[in-house]
């Protein structure tokens, strides 16, 4: 912390620069049915042209997770990469009243649906995908197994959640007043991942400096991972929380 404050830290060599397109629309009805009030609130979300260019591994090596180098790795392999979010919630409340409006209650249900598809996750060391050690004034080249893209993938989410709640507050005067309420929750995980690594061997035995420049922008030959070119998961989670609150006010 001593040495942050003085800027002797670093987090990132280049600036992080984060860029997508979004489209969001949102809509609430409200309406009286009776001594009923229903509401109906929908929002929906879309996102793409998603793209990071970040080096975010607290040394001077350019660059670690760097997004925008594995999309044109994997793009001059011919394996397309088009991040987008979708996201769509509905929720459905009825608000009420009873025992002469001593007791005001809400019910309700939401659900919401997330899908996020070809969502890159890049491992690559340098934009060349190679990591140079200096020995002297040479360098030994570490391959890109060991330093770039063994652990580069891409990925597709889907997430669901379904809820009910109830709430409920009775007054016992002007000041006197107690709350129950309670919400029932269900989400369910899905995910599809393939992985990728590199196929292009490191240059053999100790480097010049200007070879190893001369690496920079190197096109690699991705290939899947081996023994896991594919991860396929999925699971789901429930909670029930109940809430209780007694509350006084006063009159000022």
């Amino acid at each position: 912390e001593a040495l942050e404050k003085d800027d002797k830290v670093i987090l990132d060599r280049a600036g992080l620069n984060w860029e997508m397109e979004s489209s969001m629309v949102g809509l609430t009805l409200d309406w009286e049915v009776g001594e009923l009030n229903v509401k109906s609130i929908t929002g929906w979300l879309h996102q793409e042209d998603i793209n990071n260019w970040r080096d975010q591994d607290a040394t001077p090596v350019f660059s670690l997770n760097n997004t925008e180098l594995l999309i044109d790795q994997l793009e001059a392999n011919g394996i397309a990469v088009n991040e987008e979010r979708d996201f769509f919630s509905q929720e459905f409340q009825l608000h009420g009243a009873a025992f002469s409006d001593d007791l005001e209650y809400t019910v309700g249900v939401f659900a919401s649906r997330e899908e996020i598809d070809d969502s890159p996750s890049p491992a690559p060391v340098t934009d060349s995908g190679f990591l140079g050690q200096p020995v002297g004034d040479m360098f030994l080249v570490l391959p890109p197994s060991l330093a770039g893209f063994r652990n580069a993938s891409v990925t597709g989410f889907k997430n669901t959640t379904w809820v009910v709640f109830a709430q409920g507050s009775y007054f016992f005067d002007d000041h006197w007043s107690v709350t129950v309420g309670g919400r029932y929750s269900v989400e369910e995980k899905e995910i599809e991942q393939r992985n990728y690594t590199s196929a292009t061997p490191a240059p053999a035995g100790l480097v010049s400096r200007e070879e190893f420049d001369a690496l920079q922008g190197t096109i690699h030959d991705i290939i899947p991972l081996e023994p896991i070119p594919f991860i396929e998961d999925d699971d789901d989670w429930d909670d029930f929380t109940p809430s209780v609150t007694l509350s006084y006010s006063t009159d000022e």
